[in-house]
């Protein structure tokens, strides 16, 4: 008796895969045709007793394609499996049933279990035609062999049009296709999918070694899964192997056939492929063991063309790979290569997303600073996150030349760093290409193509990768990137080393920007602070009996601590005037220089303290509150002593006038110890004239009596854990020294003692003291 055949027209595996198996709950034993589209279907008629197609939705072409399916096969009933879009299409159906479809059912669990019925009533109804005909020599479908036979494997045939494939299956490798498509549709990853899709092909086979070879085209690398010794025993993954494609001359064939290869490893060392002979031996590390005698190649398509293959080995001297063997492997590596290719599309999505996110995450870590050096250091260690590099470095040029201004894993970085490179155009240095045309140069072997590169500091370099530098639209300089394999990159690490190049750039203007004002600044702060040492004195006044001696030491380059002397009386009265303006740098220095000339506008003859600061306070008043600043004054005079009969050389005491107005009190000090000199007031610039009114205290010094004007800086000096210098130090300081009686020698024991208090904390504030010692 013949055999019940049944033809699928069905271009989705995954499709045909469900159909077959629902058929196969129903039907025992039958033989199955599968073609992959309706065109072939009509080109290619086959001797079936039912016809299924699976109509995914009704159109005038699908119209036109069934009258002629029903005019090829009119004897045959024909079944359409339909989606549930093509179902709701009720015109359309009713139109298709009325040209000759026996009947449809939808593509769902039950649309498909009743198809299953229905064969099998078409199947019996077959069967009592078959006995019927029997004995009257009726010539029907070729004799159904006995199970194991031939025609229980694939018996492919290729068309005209090689994209369809029609075959014979069994059961068995419609569920093995089942079972890998339902591996398929969970998520793993290449190397995971290689080897589940690998160890059912070789299990259906009954073989036990095999491997899957899946090439990075574009990065020169491959990925190897293979198999070895039953499944699942070893299983090893070369995700980083190099690999050179050129004059490889089974990828070569692979490429060009684009269809299973069978390859003949014959022991004298060359090969037989088909009616093809190659002498030279071919490259077999990846591709074949070194021991096998016959090889099945399965190519793995991509986007891009051939990317791989599946190869299975025989080992046996009397086994070959059949028809069905071959037929089953192009199913499956289909399947693999779409399965791999969604694979990548998710992962390259992925990587473009992590890729995005490093950029965010470097942009934010180089922009966080404006110090130059820490931002070339940024960029460097964030340069690493993106490509894998031997060495690297950051030019900038600056006015007519490009310099080197930073490096990375370099053997001798001073011999690299510093290093200078002319501005004009250099077709010979690459650094120079990138320059001026702006754009990214890559070269895959920098020795062998430019002989700037043969010196000792280079010779070792191999692929050599330059990314300009654009802020602003302007070339600011480039980042060479160096490695020491051979062809390293590609144009997917230039594309996403550009995108870091266009993040850094911006930063790096901006420190270098700042570090240059920063320069300018401190270049002008420095002539500022020459100026302003010009105002303070530098001779102290020679007055009998008194010995003078006076200091500041500003917490930056320039400040508003200040101290002056000037002469009243005739010039027998020494005059001292100790300030501090509110703030720091250039604004207080600027009110520094006022307050010093103002003193000197407005000092008298007879001038005293009081009267003077009263001077002060109404000149400057105006001025101070627009800033809103003041200035701490604090204004002396020594009026010497003479007892009647002495000589001039003689005196007997000093007479101290004193005003003050926002500054420590001074301090008046002996070999029987110091004490505080109760003077105060409000700053100059605090209160209008009306309001604020200095007024003089006066003090007899008696000899060997020491006077210390200091500013707040002295006392309010803090050390690493924020405690304060403080009053009581300052005393003891004092006492420690007094019996000196040597003005300058007092003066630096105190400025000693503050700055070993500070230690290494940073000094706030400015600092003054001036000491008058009464001998």
């Amino acid at each position: 008796m013949n055999k019940f055949s049944v033809l699928i027209i069905e271009d989705q595996l995954s499709a045909t895969t469900k159909i077959v198996t629902a058929i196969g709950q129903h039907l025992v034993e039958y033989s199955l045709s599968v073609t992959r589209n309706i065109a072939n279907a009509l080109k290619h008629p086959e001797s079936v007793n039912v016809v299924l197609w699976n109509v995914p939705s009704f159109t005038p072409e699908v119209e036109q394609q069934l009258v002629s399916l029903t005019q090829l096969y009119p004897d045959t009933p024909i079944v359409l499996v339909l989606s549930a879009e093509a179902t709701r299409q009720e015109a359309d159906l009713l139109k298709a049933l009325k040209i000759a479809v026996k009947d449809y059912v939808t593509f769902s669990e039950a649309g498909l279990l009743i198809l299953g019925r229905r064969l099998t009533d078409l199947k019996e109804n077959w069967v009592n035609q078959q006995l019927l005909t029997t004995d009257s020599n009726t010539q029907a479908l070729p004799p159904f062999p006995a199970k194991g036979g031939e025609s229980d494997k694939f018996q492919p045939h290729f068309n005209d049009d090689t994209s369809s494939l029609a075959f014979q299956v069994t059961a068995t490798d419609y569920q093995m296709l089942y079972r890998i498509i339902g591996t398929l549709s969970t998520p793993h990853d290449s190397p995971t999918i290689m080897k589940l899709v690998l160890q059912e092909y070789l299990k259906t086979l009954n073989l036990t070694q095999g491997r899957v070879i899946r090439f990075n085209l574009n990065k020169t690398k491959f990925n190897l899964v293979k198999i070895n010794h039953g499944w699942p025993d070893i299983s090893e993954s070369l995700e980083k192997q190099p690999l050179d494609l050129q004059n490889d001359q089974i990828y070569d064939l692979i490429a060009h056939q684009q269809s299973p290869l069978i390859i003949e490893h014959m022991a004298a060392g060359w090969f037989v492929l088909g009616n093809i002979s190659i002498s030279i031996p071919p490259k077999t590390d990846f591709w074949l063991s070194e021991n096998s005698r016959l090889a099945l190649l399965i190519p793995l398509e991509s986007r891009n063309g051939v990317a791989g293959a599946i190869v299975v080995e025989l080992f046996e001297p009397s086994r070959v790979f059949s028809d069905r063997e071959i037929s089953l492997g192009g199913a499956v590596a289909h399947q693999l290569s779409m399965a791999l290719s969604n694979v990548e599309l998710y992962e390259a999505e992925y990587q473009r997303r992590q890729q995005s996110e490093t950029l965010r995450d470097v942009a934010a870590v180089v922009s966080s600073s404006i110090n130059l050096n820490e931002v070339l250091e940024r960029v460097l260690d964030q340069l690493g996150r993106v490509i894998d590099y031997d060495s690297a470095a950051i030019h900038l040029i600056e006015r007519n030349q490009r310099r080197v201004i930073a490096g990375r894993g370099f053997p001798n970085p001073k011999e690299i760093i510093g290093r200078t490179f002319a501005a004009k155009f250099d077709p010979n240095e690459p650094g120079s290409i990138v320059i001026h045309t702006r754009q990214p140069l890559l070269i895959g072997n920098v020795v062998q193509a430019y002989t700037s590169f043969h010196n000792p500091y280079d010779c070792l370099i191999k692929s050599w990768m330059g990314i300009p530098l654009i802020a602003h639209d302007q070339i600011i300089g480039l980042i060479s990137i160096d490695h020491l394999q051979v062809n390293a990159y590609g144009q997917e690490e230039v594309d996403l080393t550009l995108a870091f190049a266009n993040q850094v750039a911006i930063a790096l203007e901006n420190a270098r920007l700042h570090e240059l004002a920063v320069n300018r600044l401190e270049h002008e702060l420095t002539i500022a602070q020459e100026i302003q040492q010009t105002l303070l004195p530098h001779v102290f006044p020679q007055i009998p009996g008194l010995e003078i001696s006076g200091r500041i030491l500003p917490a930056r380059q320039v400040g508003g601590d200040f101290f002056h002397f000037f002469a009243v009386g005739g010039g027998n009265q020494l005059g001292v005037a100790i300030g501090d303006v509110s703030g720091k740098g250039i604004p207080a220095a600027l009110y520094m220089a006022v307050a010093i000339t103002a003193i000197d506008i407005q000092v008298r003859n007879d001038i005293m303290p009081g009267e003077l600061m009263n001077r002060l306070n109404e000149a400057l008043y105006d001025r101070l509150q627009e800033n809103k600043m003041n200035i701490g004054l604090q204004v002396a005079t020594f009026e010497p002593l003479v007892s009647p009969g002495a000589s001039e050389e003689e005196p007997r005491g000093v007479l101290m006038t004193v005003a003050s107005g926002g500054m420590i009190w001074p301090i008046g000090a002996t070999e029987r110890g110091c004490r505080l000199l109760p003077v105060s007031g409000l700053p100059i610039g605090a209160l209008p004239s009306p309001d604020q009114v200095y007024e003089d205290d006066m003090f007899l010094l008696d000899p060997f009596t020491t006077i210390i004007f200091t500013s707040d800086g002295i006392v309010e000096a803090q050390n690493e854990t924020g405690e304060l210098f403080g009053f009581e130090r300052l005393e003891a300081t004092i006492n420690e020294i007094i019996s000196t009686r040597h003005a300058e020698t007092v003066m630096n024991y105190i400025f000693e003692a503050a700055q070993k208090f500070i230690g290494k904390a940073e000094q706030h504030d400015d600092m003054t003291v001036v000491v008058v010692v009464k001998k």
